[in-house]
């Protein structure tokens, strides 16, 4: 009878080395998407951008709780067997949920019968498809967490960067339009997916999808992460995903369109400094709480450091927002620009608090962020219901953008109390 396996600890050196590995592919690939915008924005028009957005409004509430949050578990045992079982529940969650994702297809394709951009077939297929693959590549970059092989799971991110955007100029100069971006989204998943399998090879094993006493005894063992982190992250996606459902309700597919890519813009250096400075900050507030320290103080220093990045950037949009977008992108797209000097206030806040926010889980106020969750996506939803029937865009944004900024300020304020407040 052989032993189960288990991870060897890693040092402090190692531990930052592999955190630069990771951030050069996913600087990288953030960098890919951004030069192959300007190609789309001028073989795309703004209504094929916002059905698209459209579309990735299911697979967005879905991808991230879609394995039931074992992906994220995957890394915590020590023994592989144990980690081998939490990425079988993670398959058995995809292949039994994502039927029931076809479902509210359907049911979603049914309340929009005024748009004739997808085939009801396309459509109800591709979404839950596109979900499975994404959920299925989230659920696999944990296991190279867990082995700790960093500059591949960079390198995953650059090759779904790449082949995304390829795919989807492909397809554009096919002939294809809306589709194009989709069909362009699932092949990025795939091709990732496939390479990442062939990694992991040896963790791909039939048993997978079996269930034993010992699933039962892991699944009961790491009950939280589908019970409170499930939870918190469809909150969390969900207020992500509410400004698309609100303008796809009250405005049209150009509006849609515009303001996607609004949020692509800003999504890259948000997304790339929580990837970034969110682990290493993750860390050194886990290390300062154990070791009696003040995490307030460091938290405190980054947060001020974070704004010195993000107003100048603010500044700027706030002043040249729609000539500096029409000038790159394409002048069809001036309008995003206008709508990013309504929101360049909440996405700089954003900024600064994302990367951060790993410190209510360091100082082990979960609690504390739940509430925050619950209350930035009910006054979300309450501004969306409030100014969305009035019909005009600009003041749409205004009040999207002041609820946002002030949501993201309290989350700060929330942060340093966290800091301040560690639970021992």
């Amino acid at each position: 009878m052989t032993r189960d396996q288990s991870r060897p600890p890693s040092s402090s050196r190692s531990f930052y080395r592999q955190v630069q590995a990771a951030s050069f592919g996913t600087i990288l690939a953030q960098a890919v998407t951004l030069l192959s915008v300007p190609v789309i924005t001028r073989i795309y028009e703004p209504e094929n951008v916002g059905v698209y957005a459209l579309f990735m409004i299911l697979p967005n509430i879905v991808i991230p709780n879609l394995a039931g949050k074992f992906d994220v578990a995957i890394p915590v045992p020590r023994s592989d067997a144990v980690a081998r079982e939490l990425l079988g529940l993670g398959v058995k969650c995809i292949i039994g949920i994502t039927p029931f994702l076809a479902v509210l297809a359907v049911i979603f394709r049914l309340f929009r019968t005024d748009q004739q951009a997808f085939e009801p077939v396309f459509f109800t297929t591709l979404v839950p498809t596109y979900a499975a693959l994404a959920a299925s590549l989230v659920l696999m970059q944990f296991l190279l967490v867990r082995t700790g092989d960093f500059f591949r799971l960079g390198l995953v991110r650059l090759i779904l960067a790449t082949t995304t955007s390829l795919s989807s100029i492909a397809f554009a100069l096919l002939g294809l339009e809306t589709e194009g971006l989709i069909l362009g989204a699932c092949t990025g998943q795939f091709t990732a997916l496939l390479l990442i399998s062939f990694w992991n090879k040896r963790w791909l094993q039939f048993s997978l999808i079996k269930w034993s006493n010992r699933t039962t005894f892991v699944l009961w063992r790491f009950r939280s992460f589908p019970a409170v982190n499930a939870t918190t992250g469809i909150f969390n996606s969900l207020m992500l995903v509410v400004p698309f459902i609100g303008i796809a309700t009250y405005f049209d597919d150009q509006v849609l369109g515009w303001f996607e890519l609004g949020s692509r813009i800003a999504a890259a250096p948000i997304m790339l400094a929580a990837s970034i400075i969110g682990s290493v900050n993750l860390r050194k507030v886990a290390e300062l709480v154990s070791n009696g320290g003040r995490p307030d103080q460091h938290v405190f220093k980054i947060m001020l450091r974070m704004w010195a990045i993000a107003l100048p950037p603010m500044i700027f949009i706030l002043l040249f927002g729609p000539d500096i977008v029409a000038l790159i992108f394409g002048e069809a797209w001036r309008p995003a620009g206008a709508y990013l000097q309504f929101l360049a206030p909440a996405f700089a806040a954003q900024f600064v608090a994302a990367p951060l926010s790993t410190t209510i889980s360091a100082t082990r106020n979960n609690k504390l962020g739940g509430f925050w969750n619950i209350g930035a996506l009910a006054t979300l939803c309450g501004t969306i219901l409030i100014v969305g029937p009035i019909g005009d865009t600009s003041a749409f944004f205004f009040w999207i953008g002041i609820t946002r900024f002030v949501n993201y300020l309290a989350y700060q304020l929330l942060i340093l109390y966290c800091a301040r407040n560690p639970v021992r």
